[in-house]
């Protein structure tokens, strides 16, 4: 599975536009807790000093990706103050976290997502990868080794320059706003 980072980038790059009333880093945060959400599951096996014991389980199932996106949906209101949010945003972080999984080398068994827990027990892997897996310990030497680190480089490059990119269109449509704005006022 890629790490946090690049689940954030991706989060980030399929949100929807932030609505200008929204300050701080609330929203943000929001989008990259949901893209990491299922990932959650490694809280339980780092108690216990074992983290991949639980991951890739039922939390990587197209039904936890879709109830976790339908109480986003639902809490999305509460969270800023009555701003919504489309479903399909929340729909389209959550499955992303799934989609960018099976996108990854996995060596672990059993290998990929069991995404139709609890109808299946079969577990899903596309038969090509785009991101290296991360190496999981408790040290930081296998945290912070070479491999992770060009697991990493892999991912940003990968990533990134979606995010950069709905970054400058949505900056670029801000500021053609503002100049229509500006024309008709003129008028």
């Amino acid at each position: 599975m890629p790490s946090p980072i690049a689940h954030s980038i991706v989060s980030l790059t399929l949100s929807p536009k932030k609505p200008s009333e929204i300050k701080g880093m609330k929203w943000v945060l929001f989008w990259i807790i949901l893209g990491n959400f299922a990932d959650f599951d490694f809280i339980p096996g780092i108690v216990i000093g074992d983290p991949s014991r639980f991951h890739h389980g039922p939390s990587h199932s197209i039904l936890c990706a879709l109830v976790l996106a339908i109480l986003a949906y639902r809490f999305y209101p509460v969270l800023f103050h009555g701003h919504k949010a489309p479903f399909w945003a929340m729909m389209s972080v959550t499955f992303s976290h799934l989609f960018l999984d099976m996108l990854t080398v996995d060596r672990v068994p059993p290998c990929g997502l069991p995404l139709l827990w609890p109808f299946s027990s079969y577990y899903f892997l596309f038969p090509f990868s785009l991101f290296l897996n991360m190496n999981r310990g408790m040290t930081l030497h296998i945290l912070f080794s070479l491999h992770n680190l060009i697991a990493l480089a892999i991912e940003v490059i990968l990533t990134l320059p979606f995010l950069v990119w709905v970054v400058v269109k949505r900056r670029r449509a801000k500021f053609q706003l503002f100049r229509v704005k500006d024309k008709r006022q003129r008028v």
